[in-house]
C-alpha cells in the first residue's frame, strides 16, 4: 500500500480529521452569527448609500427640468469640466510619452537636467504623475458622462411636458 493509504488508515489520522472537523463546526457555528450581522451592516450601508444618490439625481432631474436658467448653467458646467477633463488626460499623455522618449535622447543631455542618481526617482515620479493626471481625467470624464444622462433625462421629461 501506498504511503498516503497507509496514513489514510492510522488511528491518528483519523482521530485528526474528526478533531479537526469538530473544532471548524464549533468555531463556524459562533463565527457565523457575528459574520452575518457585519455583513448586513456593510449592506445596509450601501442601500442606504444608493437610497440617498437616487433622490439627490431626482432633484437634481426635477430641478433641470423644471428651470431653464440652471439648465443653461449645468450645460456649461459640463462643457468646462469636459475641457477640464480633456486638459487632465492631454497632460498625463504628454507625459508618459515625453518620459518614453528619454530613452532616444543622448544620456548627457539627459544627466545635465538631471543627475544620473535621481533619474530612476525623476522617471518612476513622472510616470506617477502621468497615470495620476489619466485617472483624474478619466474620472471627471465618468461623471461628465453622468450628468449628462442627468440632463438628457431632464430635458425629455421637460419635453414630455409641453406636449
Amino acid at each position: 500500500m501506498s504511503d498516503f493509504g497507509n496514513q489514510v488508515t492510522s488511528l491518528s489520522w483519523w482521530l485528526g480529521v474528526v478533531v479537526v472537523g469538530i473544532l471548524i463546526n464549533i468555531l463556524a457555528a459562533y463565527i457565523k452569527p457575528k459574520f452575518d450581522v457585519f455583513l448586513g451592516y456593510i449592506s445596509r450601508s450601501i442601500r442606504d448609500k444608493n437610497e440617498e444618490k437616487r433622490k439627490l439625481w431626482d432633484e437634481t432631474v426635477k430641478r433641470l427640468s423644471a428651470d431653464y436658467n440652471y439648465r443653461l448653467i449645468f450645460y456649461s458646467k459640463i462643457n468646462y469640466d469636459f475641457l477640464e477633463c480633456l486638459f487632465f488626460t492631454l497632460v498625463g499623455t504628454a507625459i508618459y510619452v515625453a518620459t518614453a522618449s528619454l530613452g532616444d535622447v543622448p544620456l548627457d543631455v539627459v544627466y545635465k537636467i538631471v543627475p544620473e542618481r535621481h533619474f530612476p526617482i525623476y522617471t518612476c515620479m513622472a510616470y506617477a504623475t502621468a497615470s495620476l493626471c489619466s485617472v483624474i481625467g478619466v474620472a471627471m470624464y465618468l461623471n461628465i458622462n453622468w450628468r449628462s444622462i442627468k440632463l438628457r433625462e431632464a430635458e425629455r421629461i421637460n419635453n414630455e411636458n409641453y406636449r
